[in-house]
């Protein structure tokens, strides 16, 4: 269960990883491209400050946000969907307790 537990979690580090940046290159004053949620904030923070029509310059990076997006939420639905359930199975079968958020099966004797 180990190898699958931490085939998940590297999963779930990289989707991390593309929504908020790479935390550490942060914390080292490292440039990295935007993130997703960077480019999203930046556009809706930068229309707070005016009245006018958004710029073709927020439009394009909410435009980049959602096309990135849309792989990455992909992603997460494979992990939850395939990754996960097929762990859950692998528990369910070996006779693991109840774990939060997992529903055992019900076996009528």
């Amino acid at each position: 269960f180990a190898k699958d537990i931490g085939s998940i979690e590297d999963k779930l580090r990289t989707i991390q990883k593309k929504m908020n940046g790479d935390a550490v290159a942060n914390q080292l004053d490292i440039d990295t491209p935007p993130s997703i949620t960077s480019r999203m904030f930046g556009a809706i923070y930068d229309g707070y400050s005016t009245t006018s029509e958004p710029t073709t310059t927020m439009k394009d990076q909410l435009q980049i946000a959602s096309d990135e997006f849309e792989p990455v939420f992909t992603d997460l639905k494979n992990v939850i969907n395939t990754d996960i359930k097929s762990l859950e199975g692998k528990l369910e079968a070996a006779g693991a307790p109840y774990t939060p958020g997992r529903t055992p099966e019900y076996k009528k004797n």
